[in-house]
């Protein structure tokens, strides 16, 4: 009877070895993987430490400083070590074969059994490539992508960015605003045509070309101010990337430098935190196209007679070659993919503690928040008009547009809407008449 077990027990190991799929083990840092999904195909990042492949089945990994596997060998003595491998690509496919073995497409490595272990040689970035398409009302700037190419299958593009190399500003950044960014659907329609932007021509990193202004250099500025000048002895500005989406700004960490402004830190750790829990709560059912930039430079009140040689001076911080200065107001387009014309808003944040009298009438005559349930019934939309926690205040695109000639609406749109307005305003006159 236990000789039967024993063998039962046997063939049954035997038999799971055969029906199980393959295994592709992942250490960290993980790649990004690309598969077919129905009629679909998916990019995504990994939620757990190993992927099943069915016989058949294959799957994409990239990693943009390179892949590696781990292999093993056998000594006389029977005993396994394990070490390091480089596939020498970024970019492979692996298989399960017919005999439920891995397989890397295109490349001569021999992994053994069912069980293959894959990482990254260090964290995967997004990479940096200039746009032959233009974001809206950026052709005077540069347009640049930021993603991660997966050739013959499609590309994931996590920001478009509208950038002023002559002057070394940022005009505005764009991205998606949905529950689950960690995975790109691919159908009919590629996910970057969302976005508007292609990932033409790769232009590595910035940095390597010009100088930008670092965080230690922008620390030790800080300091130094705040001892010369007793006006900035609360100085509280900081070096901050206009993406404070925490998941987002990680991902794009690599190009901060690029999307770095000044931010009040009031503003913006008390409201604009609000209104980012406010979207992403919203996000839970629909998906919106954002565009994020600055307008305007902080200029430092005078406080009394003493002080008048400040007046009028505008708060930047930096060295004698390259300094940032603090944006008056800092805004962000937010567009619904699919939905009603009251959500497609543009939030205006006041960036300084000096202002006396916040209010929107720089940009528009009447503040539209509250014509947006969800920002209504939300903390923002109960704290937003608190000065000392960042006023905000909403206004139609149609409007800002007027006021920031960089704004990304079409240029034939703000063409069509100051036309209509001038001519709103001859009728008026002549009324008047």
């Amino acid at each position: 009877m236990c000789k039967c077990n024993y063998v039962y027990f046997v063939l049954l190991l035997v038999f799971i070895r055969v029906v199980s799929p393959c295994q592709l083990d992942l250490l960290i840092p993980y790649p990004l993987f690309a598969q077919n999904f129905g009629s679909k195909k998916v990019i995504f990042t990994p939620q757990t430490s190993s992927l099943q492949l069915q016989k058949g089945e294959s799957v994409t990994a990239y990693c943009s400083s390179g892949l590696m596997y781990k292999k093993i060998y056998s000594d006389r003595y029977g005993y396994n070590t394990k070490s390091d491998q480089s596939l020498a690509v970024s970019t492979a496919e692996f298989d399960c074969d017919s005999n439920n073995v891995i397989t890397a497409k295109g490349l001569s490595i021999n992994f053994s059994g069912t069980q293959t272990t894959i990482f990254c040689a260090s964290q995967t970035t997004y990479e940096l490539y200039e746009s032959k398409r233009t974001l809206p009302n950026c052709e005077k700037y540069t347009t640049y992508a930021i993603g991660a190419p997966f050739q013959g299958i499609g590309n994931t593009i996590k920001a478009g960015v509208c950038y002023d190399l002559d002057h070394f500003e940022l005009k505005f950044v764009s991205f998606m605003a949905h529950s689950n960014d960690d995975v790109d659907i691919f159908g009919e329609k590629n996910p970057s045509d969302e976005l508007g932007v292609e990932l033409s021509q790769k232009v590595g990193n910035l940095k390597n070309y010009y100088q930008f202004l670092s965080q230690t250099t922008f620390d030790v500025s800080r300091v130094e101010l705040r001892k010369s000048q007793t006006l900035f002895d609360a100085f509280d500005f900081d070096l901050d990337s206009l993406l404070q989406d925490e998941s987002l700004k990680s991902k794009l960490d690599s190009y901060a430098y690029l999307l770095n402004t000044m931010w009040w830190r009031q503003l913006r750790k008390q409201n604009w935190r609000r209104f980012l829990e406010a979207l992403s709560e919203r996000t839970r059912a629909a998906k919106y196209l954002v565009y994020m930039g600055t307008h305007g430079n902080i200029q430092l009140p005078s406080m009394d007679t003493n002080c008048s040689s400040f007046k009028g001076k505008i708060i930047s911080i930096g060295t004698e070659k390259i300094a940032v200065a603090a944006p008056a107001y800092i805004w962000a387009y937010v567009k619904p993919t699919a939905g009603a014309d009251e959500e497609d808003f543009v939030i205006i944040a006041h960036n300084s503690p000096y202002v006396t009298n916040p209010g929107p009438s720089e940009f528009c005559e009447v503040d539209v928040c509250d014509e947006v349930e969800w920002l209504k019934n939300s903390a923002f939309g109960n704290l937003r008009h608190l000065a000392t926690l960042g006023y905000m205040f909403c206004c139609r695109p149609e409007e800002v547009a007027q006021i920031i000639d960089y704004f990304p609406l079409p240029l034939e749109e703000i063409i069509v809407t100051r036309t209509i307005e001038q001519t709103n305003v001859e009728e008026v006159e002549k009324v008047k008449v």
